[in-house]
Formats: structure tokens, C-alpha cells, sequence
């Protein structure tokens, strides 16, 4: 195929070419990675948020290969989603340490 100047390097591939290599690499890196987590976790399911949460063909393979029982993306996808995952996760983890409190209370 054509595409922007000589070398043969990655510059020189067409924008589809260029585009399909970026996928495939964020594949995979991303659902060995969500795999991983699935395992250490034991989560059944997940959110994503952030830039790559807006990537429908990823997320058709998440859902699809990695056996999340639900597979969410917040309607604010974009990289401040971060913040609302990271304030949930906080949440969550002080709800734990309560669980705890109260077990250790009752024993």
C-alpha cells in the first residue's frame, strides 16, 4: 500500500495499517493484563473508564473472552472517569475496613 514517505519504517504506513498495529498491541496488552486481574481478584465484574474505555473492539473482546459476569463503561469515559473509579475504590475500601472493625468488635 502507499502512504506518507519512503524507509519503510512504521511512518510510512498507511493510517489503516498504522491503526491496526496500535490495536493489535493494545489487545495485546490489555486483555492478558484484565485477565490477570480477573484471576488474582476473583472479580466477576468490571469497570473501565478512561480514554481506551472508549475503544468498542476491545471492549467486544473483553466482554466476549474474558468471562466477566458485566462488563461496564461509564457514560464519562474520557480520562476524568478516573477520578469517579478511584473515588468509588476508596468507598469501597473503607467499607471493607468497617467489615472488619465490626467482625473484630463482635469476636
Amino acid at each position: 500500500g502507499g502512504g506518507g514517505g519512503g524507509g519503510g519504517g512504521p511512518a510510512s504506513l498507511p493510517f489503516a495499517e498504522a491503526a491496526l498495529l496500535v490495536q493489535e498491541e493494545l489487545e495485546k496488552h490489555a486483555l492478558p493484563l484484565l485477565a490477570q486481574l480477573k484471576e488474582k481478584t476473583g472479580a466477576t465484574r468490571l469497570c473501565i473508564a478512561g480514554g481506551v474505555a472508549q475503544n468498542s473492539v476491545l471492549n467486544g473482546l473483553i466482554a466476549r473472552e474474558l468471562g466477566f459476569e458485566r462488563v461496564h463503561i461509564p457514560s464519562c469515559v474520557g480520562d476524568e472517569g478516573i477520578a469517579v473509579g478511584c473515588a468509588l475504590f476508596g468507598v469501597n475500601l473503607l467499607r471493607e475496613e468497617k467489615k472488619y472493625e465490626a467482625a473484630g468488635e463482635a469476636a
